[in-house]
């Protein structure tokens, strides 16, 4: 998988492993110049193809549910190609991203997924 890397994957695939119930997402998947955003979290080991995690679309209400990495990479056209973000920072808990989604009416804004608290 060229869209997210053998670390991430893994880690994907470690977070399923132990059980964890609000991880911080692991990679972050958008489709550019959209609202669409899929903010992973774990990996089945029992399916690897099967990602949790957070999903974001304008207008529409976010939710935490399952997504095919095949399905979300088969589409070809470069207008809605699904794309990783290298700028993510994974800074809180995926119920966090969701609240916030929540408060926005579906859509995430782009600088508190990519901007670092300052420590």
């Amino acid at each position: 998988m060229d869209f997210i890397t053998p670390e991430q994957y893994q880690q994907l695939l470690d977070n399923d492993q132990n059980g964890q119930q609000d991880p911080a997402p692991v990679v972050m998947l958008h489709i550019p110049d959209t609202s669409s955003v899929w903010l992973l979290t774990s990996a089945f080991t029992a399916n690897p193809d099967i990602a949790y995690g957070l999903i974001t679309q304008k207008g529409q209400p976010p939710q935490m549910g399952c997504v095919s990495l095949y399905d979300l990479f088969i589409n070809n056209e470069p207008a809605e190609a699904v794309q990783p973000e290298p700028a993510f920072v994974p800074q809180f808990p995926v119920s966090f991203y969701q609240a916030h989604a929540e408060q926005r009416n579906g859509t995430l804004d782009r600088n508190l997924l990519t901007t670092p608290l300052p420590y």
